[in-house]
């Protein structure tokens, strides 16, 4: 066996592994045949070729090879790693991960009981990384079917947190954060059931339905701002996105809502991955084009940004808080926002600050070109209710300093 550019070379007849030995390593067969065998009474199981894949059972289960695989014709393979593996399948929805785990675990029941096969039983977990594996699991599948029911019962809701013109400290807009009031859970952390929505496709609705609700409440929000041009700020997704029919949809709400375009800004985080570019782009387009303004979010936290900004037509640009939090400490953090915020000008666009804590970071970012600030010294998210109440003679209220941005 000869290795050549991560390749590996196995000539006619050589064993590629053995039955019983520790898997390691799947292949990719790149080129040649492979002959699949049991190793203890060497009756050939199968014969695959050119794009099939050998060794993936125990690649992932960490049990021994259950057959031995031999070169037939000179043979070039390509070494996919357990550790490779390991590492895809963490960044991989838990329900994938159990369902691979409980297929292997029947299959190597199966094959210890040739006489009776009950592959219908589940093999048991066998260590705490696999208990946990399927609780998580559990955890995530109750969770997508109470989230498919919280859309028809009106458990979602929307809280709103202030963004401010730091000149003069005018309330100028809202931005729609959507919360889970769980009958049984209570308030379900964001981050707990937007990346489920996003895998499974429902945040396509979720998406639709904070539209319609945040346009709806909007007149009540806009009588509570103080600036000439006010806005109201929602998230969307890269699933929203895809779907072609988004920008029709969130137009049609618009206009039943009788609301103003230009007062409407929606926001696309930097680390999104967009697959189909072309129908983001024609989506994106329309709804510029229909009055709608674009905002790149959480600006600095990824590799996407500029990428981004070449690709879009953004007009706002929202600087992450990770970078506002550390602009008094640290210089690096303080170059980076003045950089942006040169940027910003130079590109006519205009800039928001997350995560403002202090009036001191919010006179630095003023100094620095910056139009826009959000984070708890203007305001923590609140429902509309409670907004409207503290709110009541229509004047901007600033809650106090607290905690981190939401």
């Amino acid at each position: 066996m000869t290795e050549r550019l991560g390749r590996k070379h196995y000539p006619a007849g050589s064993v590629i592994f053995s039955q019983g030995e520790a898997g390691y390593s799947a292949f990719l067969i790149a080129d040649g045949l492979v002959e699949i065998a049991d190793g203890v009474n060497g009756m050939v199981r199968a014969r695959i070729g050119r794009g099939e894949l050998i060794g993936e059972v125990a690649l992932i289960d960490h049990q021994p090879r259950t057959a031995t695989a031999r070169a037939v014709t000179d043979t070039v393979l390509i070494e996919v790693s357990r550790d490779l593996v390991e590492r895809l399948l963490m960044d991989t929805n838990p329900i994938i991960r159990h369902i691979l785990n409980v297929v292997l675990g029947r299959f190597r029941k199966a094959l210890s009981q040739p006489d009776f096969q009950d592959t219908e039983r589940p093999a048991g977990p066998r260590t705490r990384q696999d208990m946990d594996l399927r609780s998580k699991a559990t955890d995530s599948l109750t969770l997508l079917r109470d989230m498919r029911d919280a859309l028809v019962s009106e458990q979602f809701v929307l809280h709103y947190q202030p963004i401010y013109l730091l000149e003069g400290r005018q309330l100028a807009g809202f931005e729609a954060l959507i919360r889970w009031r769980h009958p049984t859970r209570g308030l379900v952390p964001p981050l707990t059931f937007l990346d489920l929505a996003e895998e499974s496709g429902l945040i396509c609705d979720m998406g639709l339905w904070v539209v319609q609700r945040a346009c709806g409440d909007w007149p009540a929000l806009r009588r509570l701002t103080v600036t000439q041009r006010p806005f109201l700020s929602i998230n969307i997704s890269p699933a929203q996105l895809a779907d072609g029919t988004f920008a029709d949809v969130a137009m049609g709400i618009q206009r039943s809502a009788g609301m103003d375009p230009a007062e409407l800004k929606l926001e696309l985080t930097e680390s999104t991955f967009i697959q189909n570019q072309a129908v983001a782009q024609a989506q994106l387009h329309r709804l510029s084009e229909f009055g709608n303004s674009i905002a790149l979010d959480d600006y600095g936290t990824g590799f996407s940004g500029l990428a981004h900004l070449q690709n879009y037509r953004f007009h706002t640009l929202k600087l992450d808080q990770l970078f506002i939090r550390e602009i008094q400490s640290s210089s690096l953090s303080f170059q980076l926002v003045r950089s942006t915020l040169d940027m910003v000008r130079a590109l006519h666009i205009n800039a928001v600050g997350e995560g403002i804590e202090t009036d001191a970071v919010a006179d630095i970012l003023q100094q620095l070109g910056c139009q826009y600030g959000q984070g708890f010294l203007f305001g923590r998210p609140l429902p509309l209710a409670d907004l409207l109440v503290r709110n009541a003679d229509n004047t901007a209220v600033r809650s106090a300093p607290s905690g981190a941005s939401a």
